[in-house]
């Protein structure tokens, strides 16, 4: 008999046996921490036909064996993963396990349109404000820009970096200060720089899996 589909909340450590059907919504390498330009890890965030989330770590040992199989976007039937404990600093989702990849793990594409297309989930800028929030969690907003400062150039030890500070507002005046970071950065600031209105054209951003720290 085959084995049926599990939801993402479904989750416990007393099952080992697991098979989801499930979208990928976000996909990002983890570089290592003295050499860049090695990769320690692929990470996903799936999402599944509840909208619940999770996010899934591909080890280098393994990721020959799936970097082909994994892009964003894509819909998966998974199975044959472990779940480990989502603790640390920077969690894409409040989940209480993240999906670990084993070498046996079994990926096959599918098609779903019940399976969400981005997975969004927005957390309100009163939330923020009011410090209401687990801040080891990473967040998504969406809001008004009202205001973009000029890129900072902000590389160490001949590592490219950059900075770029931008203030949202929502529907209720709500004001967020945010900077973004990197690539993210010099997007946002080219594509001002290339239009002469600049915020009118780009008045709505979307900020998804993003780092709060309050800056008063």
């Amino acid at each position: 008999m085959a084995q049926s589909i599990n939801m993402i909340n479904d989750f416990t450590p007393i099952n080992e046996i697991w098979k989801i059907k499930v979208r990928i919504i976000l996909f990002w390498e983890v570089p290592n921490y003295k050499n860049p330009n090695v990769v320690d890890s692929i990470e996903l965030v799936l999402v599944d036909e509840k909208g619940s989330r999770i996010q899934a770590s591909i080890r280098k040992i393994i990721m020959q064996r799936f970097s082909n199989m994994v892009k964003e976007g894509w819909c998966h039937i998974i199975a044959n993963f472990g779940l480990i404990s989502n603790n640390g600093k920077y969690r894409a989702t409040n989940h209480s396990y993240k999906l670990n990849f084993f070498f046996k793990a079994v990926v096959r594409e599918c098609e779903d349109v019940q399976l969400p297309l981005h997975g969004l989930n927005f957390t309100s800028f009163a939330q923020i404000l009011k410090n209401e929030i687990d801040d080891s969690v990473l967040v998504g907003v969406i809001g008004e820009v009202t205001a973009i400062g000029d890129l900072m150039d902000v590389s160490k030890d001949s590592k490219p970096d950059y900075k770029l500070a931008i203030e949202l507002d929502d529907l209720d005046k709500n004001t967020l200060k945010y900077n973004l970071w990197g690539n993210y950065a010099g997007e946002m600031s080219k594509y001002v720089n290339e239009d002469a209105e600049g915020l009118s054209y780009c008045n709505l951003l979307r900020l998804r899996f993003g780092k709060m720290r309050m800056m008063w």
